[in-house]
């Protein structure tokens, strides 16, 4: 099964892999923000 001129798998791969990044991207910076309203630190912009 072909999907843009590649194997359906290597453009499925794909998607994941940029969805699962932008998860982690998101769920670390989540956990950075609750992290740092619990130790009351406070970043400077």
């Amino acid at each position: 099964m072909r999907f843009l001129g590649f194997p359906f798998h290597y453009f499925y791969t794909a998607v994941f892999l940029l969805v699962l990044f932008v998860g982690l991207c998101w769920i670390f910076c989540f956990q950075t923000d609750r992290i740092y309203k619990k130790l009351g630190i406070e970043e400077r912009v």
